[in-house]
């Protein structure tokens, strides 16, 4: 994809301003699927609420980010990918009416857009210690903002957000705190994949743990920014989907040096392995590094 954007135009980006926010609670949608209704339905606050589903089971919440939509494939291909591997609930989230703004407009829309998925997932009664949400780029802070509304109003404390290549520009600022953007504290536990550190992603690790695969940038088999700028970014929802239902692949701990958008991981392969993705421990806890192909399929087994 070609936005236009340059790093030093990502880095150079002002704090979020949310009072560009302009989302309203109609910019977001919900579909449902389960093994009932493997096409899907669409549901909202009301609707979901008077479903017979078993809410007992795990429920997988899908949120997109910048400039993506519901019928992006990476949602059909965790949904196949889940029902192969596990019985679950899954909840695809399409804001996109709010997300293919400008960039500082989708970013300050995390924030509304949040809160209407906290209330939706009031409304869905689906017990909070069985949500677990999958994110994107800014999919991952809308995450954060749902988790923190669920937390404040006293509902329930999310079990766990995966934040894949969590949204940098206007929000990986020094100028910008936890309470405006994901943190570890939204979720019982909060994973992080780091792909493109530095341009469209964060650079400092801002989960329980935080994955830096072939170093957190410049992805093998990803074109450089000047042909594709989202190339990297994005490569982090394939990296997480071949984890569903396979837990070969491995991680190394490792120590980063952060001074502002540049970085220094210091990998130690001695050290003990972790399982990277679905089945990572949810009591795991640092800084990990893996090494990946530059094609399908991009992980490689220890």
């Amino acid at each position: 994809m070609k936005t236009g954007y340059t790093k030093e135009v990502m880095q150079a980006a002002p704090p979020i301003n949310f009072s560009l926010a302009n989302a309203s609670k109609k910019d977001v949608t919900f579909k449902l699927y389960t093994t009932s209704t493997p096409q899907g339905i669409s549901v909202t606050e009301k609707s979901i609420r008077m479903l017979d589903i078993d809410r007992n089971l795990p429920a997988k919440l899908l949120i997109h980010g910048w400039s993506h939509y519901s019928t992006n494939p990476w949602y059909e291909n965790y949904i196949k990918k889940y029902f192969e591997n596990q019985r679950c609930n899954i909840i695809c989230v399409d804001w996109s009416p709010a997300s293919t703004k400008t960039f500082l407009v989708s970013s300050a829309n995390t924030k509304p857009i949040g809160g209407y998925i906290a209330e939706f997932l009031i409304s869905s009664q689906i017990p909070t210690e069985n949500i677990h949400i999958i994110s994107h780029s800014l999919g991952a802070h809308a995450a954060g903002f749902a988790g923190k509304i669920l937390i404040k109003q006293k509902k329930g404390r999310l079990q766990r957000i995966t934040a894949l290549d969590p949204a940098a520009p206007t929000i990986d600022n020094k100028y910008v705190s936890e309470a405006f953007r994901l943190a570890s504290t939204d979720a019982n536990f909060v994973d992080v994949y780091h792909t493109d550190a530095g341009f469209f992603g964060f650079t400092k690790p801002i989960g329980h743990i935080d994955f830096y695969p072939n170093f957190g940038k410049n992805q093998p088999g990803c074109p450089n920014h000047k042909i594709d700028e989202s190339a990297n970014h994005v490569r982090a929802i394939k990296y997480f989907q071949e984890t569903i239902g396979n837990n070969d692949f491995k991680a190394y701990p490792a120590n980063i040096t952060v001074n502002g958008y540049d970085y220094e991981l210091d990998v130690n392969f001695q050290g003990n392995q972790i399982v990277i993705g679905e089945h990572t421990p949810q009591s795991s806890k640092g800084i990990f590094y893996f090494q990946t192909n530059g094609s399908e399929p991009f992980l490689i087994k220890n």
